[in-house]
């Protein structure tokens, strides 16, 4: 493969079924925590989301009652119906604690039911705080499942970054917690991604700027999160307290440590904070229950379907480039190149903005990689190319400039004419001077650019306000008539849709026309004839590429020459026609 080229090998290529043998970490306080343990293993791999277990906050295995669903209720029907459970369960622990000094012969089957989960010893005390106390956690063992079968993309990779922070391995479940393995996850909060980073914290690992999020890209956000793992556990020495603190944020923790020392244990029962609630107490927890169901996952699991994936490579940009035009490029659909990017933000994709050079995308492995590293790396300079074509080198070529006034400017060098007439080691179509005029090139342009029916294609230079002033209309019309946002900007090459209940076809044909006469009249100025050099399109060239990086003339000249070729899909052999001034 080129250099150039990551071979980050975004995700996927590494391989699905068979995860690879690893070190077991033997995690601190399993078995002071083993009840808890257990009853996140239940809420994992026992019940699904349509079961919603109503137990007690603070010690979660005494479980009340279990609420099932049918699937098709609603969210809100169903939040409704477990307050509603919740109350009556609370409003019977009161009761209880009233009527403590009866007998149990006269209770009903479920306050019995009730007591026997406090024991003999319950008091009235304990009935009415465990009353304050209820919550309703929701079933995962479905979820957990489609989580599995996206951690066979990503965790090989995951591990592999692991590893090489000499991080235990076994970490990489935490994003079973964080997000069930999706990229795209995002939280009522702001946290995004795989790895559920907040915008300010992201920063200090990531890009998350206009351009690009890479709290949504697996790969840099992995990254990230071994970072932040290694940074919390050197801060405080405890994997526990390490864990904790990627959930509840490192100041915090720390905060902690110095109240209460460095136990987890007196920290979760003693800390408190507005933010340390049940999702920071049972946040380590809930990692200690995903390592043990991943330690033995054929007995939770059988058989996990991993999704289809599309094989990816990662390629860094030589420079910068709209998305939009790259993707014309390479052939690749947008919404395909979309979905393997999607730390870029919906501006980008739009092409308001370009990526800058240095910046990693994602391609499709299939992708033709020598042209890609063609378009932005030419095979040859310009200096380089004149030599072949004119059999000898040309130096100190000027860049061809246009000027709107003043002397007119020649289109081409003097030098490159004269070694055009002298070559003879040249092909025929090379060396031979095709003379046009400018009136056989207005009349080519008037035809294409006459519209079709109400629609028309997008020359050079032009934009949708030149549209609307052509056509009398507000932009806003045009935008509304073609589902564009306010600040979508036209290619040339695309197709629109027009409005022509002010302003009828020949007219607008007319004023469009006049636009580029004067253009052309600005670029030929006292040049009433050129001549045109046939150029073979060689691989990986571009109409781009051809005018700006070997011949230094601007495209939207070039496409003037060139009506009748389809530059979004150059192959080949193709000819594509290079102006030259013609000596007088």
């Amino acid at each position: 493969m080129r250099r150039g080229l990551r071979l980050g090998m975004v995700l996927l290529l590494i391989g699905f079924g068979v995860l690879s043998a690893f070190e077991l970490t033997d995690w601190p306080y399993q078995d002071e925590l083993r009840p808890e343990i257990e009853f996140w293993k239940k809420v994992l791999t026992v019940y699904s989301s349509d079961q919603v277990l109503i137990h007690d906050s603070k010690k979660p295995w005494i479980l009340y009652k279990i609420v099932t669903f049918d699937s098709t209720v609603a969210p809100g029907a169903r939040e409704k119906r477990i307050a509603q459970v919740k109350k009556e369960i609370a409003r019977i622990l009161r009761e209880l604690a009233r009527k403590r000094s009866r007998s149990e012969s006269a209770l009903q089957p479920f306050e019995k039911y009730l007591l026997q989960l406090f024991g003999t010893g319950a008091n009235p005390r304990e009935l009415r705080t465990a009353a304050k106390r209820l919550r309703a956690q929701q079933g995962m063992k479905d979820r957990f499942y489609q989580a599995l079968g996206r951690a066979q993309l990503y965790l090989p990779y995951v591990r592999e970054v692991f590893r090489s922070y000499d991080l235990p391995e076994e970490l990489a479940y935490l994003a079973f917690i964080e997000s069930g393995f999706n990229p795209r996850a995002r939280s009522k909060v702001g946290a995004v991604g795989m790895w559920q980073f907040m915008r300010s914290t992201g920063r200090l690992y990531m890009k998350v700027n206009r351009i690009v999020d890479e709290r949504y890209d697996p790969i840099a956000s992995t990254r990230a999160a071994a970072r932040l793992l290694k940074m919390n556990y050197q801060q405080v020495g405890d994997w526990a307290l390490a864990i904790t603190a990627y959930n509840f944020g490192l100041a915090g923790i720390r905060r902690a440590v110095r109240r209460y020392g460095k136990d987890y244990l007196q920290i979760r029962a003693k800390f408190r904070h507005r933010r340390f609630g049940f999702a920071s107490r049972n946040f380590y927890l809930e990692f200690l229950a995903v390592v043990e169901i991943m330690r033995h996952r054929e007995q939770h699991f059988a058989h996990i379907q991993p999704p289809d994936v599309l094989p990816t490579v990662q390629y860094r940009l030589k420079k910068p480039v709209k998305l939009p035009l790259l993707a014309r490029k390479l052939g690749i659909a947008l919404n395909r190149l979309k979905e393997i990017n999607p730390a870029y933000r919906w501006r980008v994709w739009r092409g308001w903005l370009s990526v800058p050079a240095g910046y990693r995308i994602n391609l499709p492995a299939d992708v033709d990689l020598a042209g890609l590293e063609n378009y932005f790396h030419p095979l040859f300079s310009e200096n380089d190319y004149l030599a072949g074509v004119f059999g000898h080198e040309v130096s100190q070529q000027p860049r061809v400039e246009f000027v709107s006034n003043g002397p007119a400017v020649p289109l081409w060098n003097e030098v490159v004419y004269a070694s055009l007439q002298q070559q003879n080691e040249a092909p025929t179509e090379t060396k031979r001077l095709q003379k046009i005029s400018q009136k056989e090139i207005l009349q080519q342009l008037k035809e294409c650019l006459a519209p079709t029916g109400d629609w028309a294609e997008v020359f050079a230079n032009e934009t949708l306000e030149h549209y609307a002033r052509w056509l009398k209309v507000p932009s806003r019309v045009l935008r509304e008539l073609n589902g564009f946002g306010r600040r979508w900007k036209i290619y040339p090459g695309e197709k629109i849709r027009l409005d022509f209940r002010f302003v009828d076809p020949e007219t607008f044909l007319k004023r469009r026309l006049a636009f580029h006469t004067r253009l052309l009249q600005n670029f030929l100025q006292n040049r009433p004839e050129i001549s045109l050099i046939p150029y073979r399109v060689k691989p990986g060239d571009t109409i781009w590429k051809i005018a700006e990086n070997v011949f230094r003339i601007p495209v939207n000249f070039v496409l003037y020459f060139n009506l009748k070729t389809d530059y979004d899909y150059l192959r080949p052999g193709m000819v594509v026609l290079i102006p030259v001034a013609t000596k007088n």
